[in-house]
């Protein structure tokens, strides 16, 4: 019972440990092994409140072969309308990885409700 206990307590603080981590994309590592991009295709979807509710509005998502990424536009270098020329199509991108709010952008925090979760903040457009 006691080893069962210490089992549960260690994989719990493995867990909860932050994430910050580049996507992997093995399509691109096989071209350059160095290479710090990775290509996903850019899509829109429907916004979905915190309620599971659909908004009338859609958002900008990468679509890579691990799961739809949310793109914090307001946390990277590259706006909506840059990225918009790429919509359906394959992008390269210097993307981060990072978890937290998704609809909050400024430093005060104070009475701020917002979805939470993991999200690619794009830094880069790679030509």
């Amino acid at each position: 019972m006691r080893y069962t206990f210490l089992i549960i307590i260690i994989l719990f603080l493995f867990g909860c440990q932050p994430q910050n981590r580049r996507i992997e994309n093995t399509t691109n590592r096989t071209k350059d092994p160095n290479a710090k991009y990775t290509t996903c295709v850019l899509i829109e979807k429907y916004f979905i409140n915190k309620g599971g509710k659909k908004g009338d509005f859609t958002e900008l998502y990468l679509q890579c072969s691990v799961q739809d990424y949310f793109i914090k536009i307001c946390a990277g270098e590259v706006t909506e309308k840059e990225l918009l020329k790429y919509l359906n199509q394959e992008i390269t991108v210097d993307v981060e990885i990072k978890e937290g709010r998704w609809d909050y952008c400024s430093n005060d925090l104070s009475n701020a409700q917002s979805r939470v979760g993991v999200f690619a903040v794009i830094h880069k457009i790679i030509e």
